[in-house]
């Protein structure tokens, strides 16, 4: 899984999948929004 100490690889093909990429980007959402809700 992608950690925030190596962002990069969020955004390296060769390092994760697609659906993995789209499953982190859709987990950093729900972050935002819970933390504007806050």
């Amino acid at each position: 899984m992608c950690t925030r100490i190596d962002t990069r690889c969020c955004f390296d093909i060769l390092c994760k999948s697609p659906i993995i990429q789209w499953y982190d980007l859709v987990l950093d959402y729900i972050r935002t929004i819970d933390i504007l809700k806050a």
